[in-house]
């Protein structure tokens, strides 16, 4: 049975759904950069970084200049202070836990010639205290069973939450 919060939201600390995903199995903890969301189409031929909006995300292009891969790829992740920090794989088949380990591979390759990381996970009881330590926006609270959430209309999902200072 899937831990759901009432609604979509950034989560209260304080709040009981908070401390009951801290505590449950299926949820993950990853930090949240202040950067800039963007998606990164790596192909053949190259690499190109997009704003969730579609703009041509220019800085994280260049830095990725000469990136490529086999077939084409879409990295989801976030530029920050001149790096791209990949959090998920989203055109892949399967839940964030297949997707996260198709994705580990793919980028020890590319970290060894660009600037290129994949986000960490942390322990959920610490996450948050260590991501404000180091001075980023918080947490994602994400649950491992989700499959990846498109949606024009709806910026969120109850199985991605947002926990910020």
């Amino acid at each position: 049975m899937w831990l759901l919060p009432p609604k979509p939201e950034v989560l209260n600390r304080a709040g009981s759904f908070y401390q009951e995903v801290l505590h449950h199995p299926d949820w993950v903890a990853e930090p949240k950069r202040d950067g800039y969301r963007c998606l990164m189409w790596l192909d053949p031929t190259g690499a190109k970084a997009f704003t969730r909006r579609g703009a041509h995300l220019l800085p994280a292009t260049k830095a990725l200049s000469g990136a490529t891969h086999p077939e084409r790829v879409v990295l989801d992740g976030e530029w920050f202070k001149g790096e791209y920090w990949v959090f998920d794989i989203p055109y892949a088949k399967g839940c964030l836990r297949e997707r996260h380990t198709r994705l580990v591979p793919l980028v020890s390759r590319l970290a060894e010639k660009f600037p290129i990381a994949l986000v960490e996970r942390w322990e959920k009881a610490s996450a948050f205290a260590k991501a404000m330590s180091q001075g980023l926006e918080g947490i994602v609270l994400k649950h491992h069973d989700h499959h990846y959430h498109f949606s024009h209309s709806q910026r969120t999902t109850p199985l991605w939450l947002k926990v910020k200072s």
